[in-house]
C-alpha cells in the first residue's frame, strides 16, 4: 500500500502561518500536480516551491523505512503568491501498484555522496536514475591524446566529479520508486545543475539501459566527444561487477562471495568489487559471515560501507 498526501490549496490573501521545517528536508509525494499559478505553469511539483508547516515525515509504509508523522496547516509562498494548505494522507489501494513503487517522492537538503551514482540527504540514500557510474576500485583505459595508452582511476574520477557537484550542497531528489536495497531512485539536481545528466555528459557514467533509456541519446554525445570513459576501451559498469562476481565466487564458500565483517562501526558487509574487498577477511569464530546476495545480507541486519 502506497502513502500519497493528498493537498487542497486556498488561493488569496491570507495571514502567513508559523511553520517548521524538518531538517531541512521536505519529503513530498503528491498523487497529482500542483499548479504553479504565479508562473502560469503546472507541473507534477512546483520546483520553485518550499512546502511549509511540516511538523514531522509522513510514514512511508511500502519500504521498511518508517517515516511516522502528521501534516498540519502550513503555507506556501511561489513569487510572491501566498497560498495556504491543508494536508492529509490516503491509502493507495490500487491492485495494479507495484511492489516498489511508492509514489512521487521528494527529498531535499545538504547531501553527502557515497560513490558515483549515489548521494545520502537526512539518511535517505538516492541512486540517480538512469545511469551507473564505474565503481570505486574500477579503473579505465585512455587513449585520447596519448600514444601509448594508459589507465587512469575512472571509478575515483566519478566520486570526485559528482563531489564537486554535490557534496555539501542543497540537493532536491524526486523519485517514484525504490530499489532492492531500500534506495531512493531519482532525477537530482543541485543550483539548477542536472546531477544525473551532468555525469552522463562529461563520461563518467553511463546510460544505465538495463532500466532506462532516457540518457541513451546524451551518452552517444559524450561517446563521440571522447568524453571521460569514452577516451578508450572500457568495461560498463555492469560487466566489471560480474567479473568481479565471478573471480570472488570461486574462493567463497558455496558460491556466496560477499563478506559480513564486524567492526567498531557495526556489521558491515563488502561487495566484490568493493575497494575494501580483498582486505576483508571472515572470521567465523567472530560471528562474521558470508552472503550470497547484498538482499540477504540486509535482511540479517547488516550495512553496505558509509562510502562504496
Amino acid at each position: 500500500m502506497a502513502i500519497i498526501l493528498a493537498a487542497t490549496f486556498f488561493v488569496g490573501g491570507l495571514p502567513p502561518v508559523a511553520a517548521r521545517a524538518v531538517n531541512e528536508s521536505v519529503v513530498v509525494g503528491l498523487s497529482g500536480a500542483v499548479s504553479d499559478t504565479a508562473s502560469g505553469r503546472t507541473s507534477e511539483f512546483a520546483s520553485d516551491a518550499a512546502f511549509r508547516g511540516i511538523s514531522r515525515l509522513v510514514s512511508d509504509t511500502v519500504s521498511d523505512t518508517r517515516m511516522v508523522g502528521e501534516m498540519g496547516n502550513g503555507s506556501l509562498k511561489t513569487s510572491g503568491t501566498h497560498f495556504g494548505f491543508v494536508a492529509g494522507v490516503v491509502s493507495d489501494t490500487r491492485s495494479d501498484a507495484r511492489p516498489d513503487s511508492i509514489g512521487l517522492i521528494e527529498v531535499a537538503g545538504v547531501a553527502r555522496v557515497i560513490d558515483g551514482d549515489t548521494l545520502e540527504i537526512h539518511g535517505t540514500r538516492i541512486r540517480l536514475e538512469g545511469i551507473d557510474a564505474p565503481e570505486k576500485a574500477q579503473t579505465c583505459e585512455g587513449t585520447k591524446g596519448a600514444a601509448v595508452a594508459k589507465i587512469w582511476p575512472c571509478g575515483l574520477a566519478a566520486i570526485r566529479r559528482l563531489e564537486d557537484l554535490a557534496q555539501g550542497k542543497s540537493v532536491t531528489c524526486r523519485g517514484r520508486e525504490r530499489d532492492a536495497y531500500g534506495r531512493l531512485i531519482g532525477f537530482c539536481a543541485s543550483e539548477d545543475v542536472d546531477l544525473n545528466a551532468t555525469m552522463i555528459r562529461d563520461g563518467l557514467a553511463w546510460a544505465f539501459v538495463k532500466y532506462s533509456n532516457t540518457y541513451v541519446a546524451a551518452e552517444g554525445k559524450a561517446r563521440a566527444r571522447g568524453a571521460g570513459v569514452w577516451q578508450g576501451p572500457a568495461d560498463p559498469p555492469w560487466v566489471w561487477r560480474e567479473a568481479r562476481w565471478k573471480r570472488a565466487e570461486t574462493a567463497a564458500p558455496e558460491g556466496c562471495a560477499i563478506k559480513g565483517n564486524i567492526s567498531q562501526s557495526g556489521r558491515i558487509y563488502h561487495v566484490p568489487w568493493g575497494a575494501s574487498y580483498d582486505r576483508v577477511r571472515v572470521d567465523v569464530a567472530r560471528g562474521e559471515r558470508w552472503f550470497c546476495s547484498e538482499a540477504d545480507a540486509l535482511a540479517a541486519g547488516w550495512r553496505p560501507p558509509a562510502n562504496r
